[in-house]
Parts: C-alpha cells; structure tokens; sequence
C-alpha cells in the first residue's frame, strides 16, 4: 500500500500531484475537480544586443566635427568604450595613431553589448503570428466559407521599443547616438564603412536582438526569439534639454529608444546554431570547441556561475538546451575557481 501523501490522493478524485499534468494531457477530467499543475510563472528572461560593425577609426571620426569628440588616446574612458564596442575591428587597425588598448571594462570577445542587455527594464514590439484567412462572400442565407489563405510567419517590419536604466554619464544614450548618428552620416557619406564592406554593400550597422526565456533555475532556454537585422533609429537627446524655471527639471530614472527591425523569428531551432556561431566569430576559442578541437575554455559549474557574475561568454548546448557559461583558463577567474577546487572536482568539470 502506498503511504505516501501523493499515493493517498492519487485514490481520491483529488489526483495524484506527480502525475497531474500528465493526466491532464491525457483523460478528460470529468469529476471537474481543479488539478494540481504547477504554474509556469518561475521563469528568468534574457536579451542579448549583438555588435554592429562600424569604421570607428579615427581618420573616418575626423570627417565629422561632432564625432572628433570621440577620438582619445585614453583606454579607460566613455569614448573608447563606445568606439570599441561599435567597431570590434578597431583594435586591429593598421594606424600608428589609434590606441589599440581597449578600456579594462571591455571584452574584446563578446560579440554583445553587456551595457544595453544589463540596463534594459522592458522591450515591447515583437510581433505576434496571425495566420491570414479567406471569407467568402455570404450566400443568400447568410452562408459563408474560411480558409487559411496566406503564410504564418511574420515578414515584415517591426518597431522594438526599448527602456533602459539611466546611468551616471550617459552611457546607453551617448553609445545609441553616436550608433544612429554614424547611420545618417554614412548615407550622406561624409563617414564610410571600411572598405570590405564599401566594396560589398554590405550592411555594417546592424544589430540583432536575441530574446530569451529560461526556466526558474536559470539553466535551461525554455524559448528562444530573434529579430532579423535591426538598427536603432531615435536616440532621446531632445529630452536633456528640456527646461522649466521654477523647478528642478527631473531627468527621470529610465531612458527610451526604438529600434527597427526586418523580421522576427520564433523558436526556430537555427536560431540556437546562429547564436552560438555569433560567439565564434568573435572568439576563436569557442569556434575551436564548437569544431570539436583543442581550446582553452573552461565551462563555469552550475552550481558556482552565479558567485562569478558578469564574466563568460553564452552557448546554447543544443543537445540539452542549456545556456552554458564558459570563460579563459588565462582568465584571473578561472585561477580563483582552481584554487578553490581539488583537483579531482576540477577534473570533472574539464570533462562535463
């Protein structure tokens, strides 16, 4: 005989707690008792900004008066900052004159921009599907006929609108504006692409934003949502000049932008192969281990990544859908994490 207090009720019309879901999905429950189903309200979003491309170079900034204020020999400032993560080719030009040091609050190697999916609060504007349908003309009794008639996906353009946490200095809205600026001084071509792109006509400002639901754990992609390229088109400077005489104007504890987007893509299982692949074209390392070669990676514990925040760069296993965090052996971090490890538990993470 089951003791249990779920074999107990698993005899009454009450039903077993364990099995209610899946006896939801299978009878019908015809003592119309209310089930006992866990709710899905324990679940952890993420968004993720990818970098755009731009010539950040100081020869292409000097073309235009505003954007001089850009160019700096200092790697730990504002400017570097957002001249680096809007060009992640900067660090290799050829110039004698750029600074080639990136500012110690900048990695390099990932392909997304922290700052933005850190301080975003809400994004509202992605589409939902709506199947398009034929209605016959009615009859003469009123008679009418429905079809599908059209295709499910969403093809078109969309606005995303974004609001972020307003920081010490401006960071989000000083990085969005010069990101839109640089867009409209491209089309007047007074700044240019680099000269891969020039060539090619290919499109070097633009983002993609990847939209992610985890499970309550915060392991697992339960879903998974991407925009198709997407560019930012307003950058809220008109409201730092607001002005009222007899009070202290309140600049507010948010800042909005909007972003415009060419398609939307719901959990389409490429979108896992193309977020991982954005890492790996940004750290070689990771295009070794995704190729199944030699790298110098090391898989951060579930049960340790969150004593380690804001460092590691997102995979997505698409075997058991886990955002997987992964960092350096050359990174100071990974020495913390040796150092408080045996051998033998450092051995099994390597091999996990």
């Amino acid at each position: 005989m089951n003791k249990s207090i779920d074999g107990f009720l698993s005899e009454d019309s009450f039903g077993s707690i364990e099995r209610a879901l899946g006896n939801a999905m299978y009878g019908f429950n015809h003592a119309n008792v209310k089930p006992v189903i866990e709710k899905d309200v324990d679940n952890i979003e993420k968004v993720f900004f990818v970098r755009p491309q731009l010539n950040m170079s100081a020869s292409n900034l000097r073309n235009d008066r505003e954007m001089t204020n850009l160019i700096t020999t200092t790697s730990n400032s504002l400017q570097s900052y957002i001249r680096h993560t809007l060009d992640p080719r900067l660090l290799y030009n050829n110039s004698k004159n750029e600074n080639k040091k990136t500012p110690d609050f900048m990695d390099n190697q990932n392909p997304f921009i922290p700052l933005l999916s850190n301080t975003l609060r809400t994004m509202s504007g992605f589409p939902d599907r709506t199947l398009p349908t034929f209605t016959s003309k009615s009859g003469v009794r009123g008679e009418q006929y429905t079809a599908p008639d059209g295709v499910f996906d969403f093809h078109g353009v969309v606005e995303i609108d974004c609001v972020f946490d307003k920081l010490k200095g401006d960071p989000v809205e000083r990085l969005i504006s010069v990101w839109t600026r640089v867009m409209g001084l491209q089309v007047e071509g007074i700044m240019v692409p680099y000269m891969k792109e020039d060539i090619m006509r290919t499109r070097n400002y633009d983002t993609r934003i990847y939209r992610i639901n985890l499970d309550g754990t915060g392991t697992f992609v339960t879903s998974i949502a991407a925009s198709g390229i997407a560019f930012p088109i307003v950058d809220n400077i008109g409201k730092q000049f607001d002005y009222e005489r007899d009070k202290q104007r309140d600049r507010g504890n948010t800042t909005n932008f909007r972003f415009r987007a060419i398609d939307v893509m719901y959990n389409d299982p490429i979108l896992i192969k193309e977020f991982n692949e954005t890492s790996a074209q940004f750290n070689r390392d990771i295009r070794n281990m995704l190729n199944g070669k030699d790298h110098s990676l090391f898989k951060l514990p579930r049960e340790i990544k969150n004593k380690y925040n804001n460092i590691g760069y997102p995979i997505i296993d698409d075997s058991t859908m886990e955002l997987e965090w992964w960092i350096s052996k050359d990174s100071s971090t990974y020495k913390k994490i040796k150092a408080s490890l045996s051998p033998n538990e450092l051995e099994w993470y390597d091999d996990e």
